[in-house]
């Protein structure tokens, strides 16, 4: 991300949506920097989509105001926002030739024809789609080529943001994969400002500058992937974004900065960080941050385990661990790490189970509500 402006280029404050009885958008706050990549992301119904589409002016919010570029935009006409938009289905013209798709925003404001061609060939090679497909129809192109098509006609006015609601979902993994990155590349060439809707977790990681995860038409947690993911807010967040290890938790020491805590109900009291960790809630580790030793190591921050299965995944082991009769574990361990331990790792075997004290985290268990 480029350096930003101390203005925000978009400001929400208290935007709120009521579909009958279900609250789609409860009160939500959310500043986003000129330049800035920030995905919304959560479960189906968590309203990310309500967000971008109130954004975009095809959803009339019930409360709150959306300021554009220092402008109220709250009650302005979708076409009046000048906001670039790139649907899921991409919603190209099956009639219209690619050239014809990406120029039919210029046409629609009046722009003469030999601007229109010039602008949308400059914003196809913007996106870097070939030039013998610009007379092709959308039948005739790749997924991937759809998609490229779908940007460039959302990039070739100048918008002063483009807005983006699920544009890889209905790819094949490995081209949702690729065009991840060139989408990132492609939006810190143009240094345009993006608000990406998705429930993909992996997507939100390697696009955004800051996630904003949501649920139940709130947000959860606000933040930059690396510190939401290191550092969740609740045992939801941890749940949601990326894979987690959990187990009920509560605090039975607080000294002088230090937290000892019970996890699972079994084991001596457990070092956890104490900066915000609640009395009762539910301890959460990574799988990759996990170690596996002898039964007889003792390790401080450990728990003892059961291997019940270990699969092999290429580039690491992903140990599956019985720690009582109701609390199962994973912990994915780096072939690079599992020299000289092969003989701990066959199922079946007794070990003890660590991680660093900083790897674990004593978080509020809002999973239920």
């Amino acid at each position: 991300m480029t350096s930003h402006e101390t203005q925000p280029i978009l400001s929400i404050r208290g935007l709120s949506k009521r579909y009958g009885d279900f609250e789609a958008l409860s009160g939500i706050d959310l500043d986003v920097a000129r330049g800035e990549f920030v995905a919304l992301l959560g479960p189906s119904g968590c309203g990310k989509s309500t967000t971008l589409m109130a954004v975009a002016g095809f959803v009339e919010p019930d409360a709150g105001s959306i300021v554009l570029a220092g402008n109220d935009i709250t009650a302005l006409a979708p076409d009046k926002r000048h906001m670039g938009m790139v649907f899921q289905d991409y919603a190209l013209f099956p009639h219209m030739s690619v050239l014809e798709n990406v120029a039919f925003p210029l046409r629609m404001r009046k722009v003469s024809r030999r601007e229109r061609e010039e602008k949308a060939l400059a914003a196809l090679e913007t996106v870097q789609l070939p030039r013998k497909s610009i007379y092709a129809r959308p039948s005739e192109l790749s997924g991937g080529q759809r998609q490229r098509v779908a940007v460039a006609r959302a990039l070739v006015f100048d918008p002063v943001m483009l807005l983006m609601d699920e544009p890889l979902a209905a790819l094949d993994r490995r081209l949702r994969q690729h065009l991840q990155y060139e989408l990132r590349h492609l939006q810190a060439r143009i240094d345009t400002t993006v608000i990406y809707v998705t429930h993909d977790q992996e997507e939100a990681l390697v696009l955004a500058d800051r996630i904003v995860v949501m649920r139940n038409g709130q947000f959860e947690q606000v933040g930059k992937p690396r510190d939401i993911y290191d550092s969740p807010a609740n045992a939801f967040v941890a749940g949601f974004l990326g894979e987690s290890n959990s187990a009920p938790a509560h605090v039975v020491q607080r000294d002088s900065g230090a937290v000892r805590a019970v996890i699972n109900g079994t084991e001596d009291p457990i070092e956890v960080p104490g900066d915000f960790a609640p009395a009762e809630g539910l301890f959460v580790v990574r799988p990759e941050r996990l170690r596996v030793h002898a039964a007889g190591e003792n390790s401080g921050a450990s728990l003892r385990a059961q291997i019940i299965d270990i699969a092999f995944l290429g580039d690491r082991l992903r140990a599956e661990l019985q720690l009582s009769d109701e609390l199962a574990w994973t912990a994915n361990i780096p072939i690079r790490d599992v020299m000289g331990t092969e003989h701990l790792l066959a199922r079946g075997n007794e070990v003890r189970v660590s991680w660093a004290p900083a790897d674990g985290r004593l978080l509020p268990d809002n999973r239920g509500t």
